[in-house]
């Protein structure tokens, strides 16, 4: 019987470890050759857009600093803001996770973001969810 009852324990411990919220997800500590391209720099929200609707005057003004440290400060005209930033492979997919807080904005953009594109004067993202359709675009300011 005790035997019944460790295995029934083991599996319900592992089935409920390998089942992984979205919103769970955390950035990586991995640091890849492409967080360098983007930091020292200054960014602003080139584009912005959820179910095909261009939401890009929300973030007029802001400004993004990506810092080595995976720290991202943000100027805004409500303020100042900092999350945290990271870019990881380890979901099999290249990744840019960024979490802020402080405003319905940060909110906006805080998520797992697919890398469409990252070079030193572009980070091009999309979202995986299809319901959402979203695409954020930072650029050089």
């Amino acid at each position: 019987m005790k035997t019944t009852v460790k295995i029934w324990v083991i599996a319900i411990v592992a089935g409920l470890s390998a089942c992984k919220n979205q919103d769970d997800v955390q950035p990586s500590q991995n640091n890849n050759s492409g967080n360098s391209q983007i930091t020292g720099k200054v960014w602003k929200v080139d584009y912005f857009g959820e179910r095909g609707e261009d939401e890009t005057h929300k973030f007029n003004g802001y400004t993004f600093r990506f810092l080595p440290e995976n720290v991202v400060a943000i100027s805004s005209p409500d303020g100042a803001f900092e999350g945290a930033w990271n870019i990881s492979n380890s979901t099999g997919s290249n990744r840019f996770y960024l979490n802020a807080t402080g405003n319905y904005q940060m909110t906006e953009i805080s998520d797992d973001w697919l890398i469409v594109e990252n070079s030193s004067t572009l980070i091009w993202l999309g979202d995986d969810n299809p319901q959402s359709a979203g695409t954020l675009r930072f650029v050089v300011q």
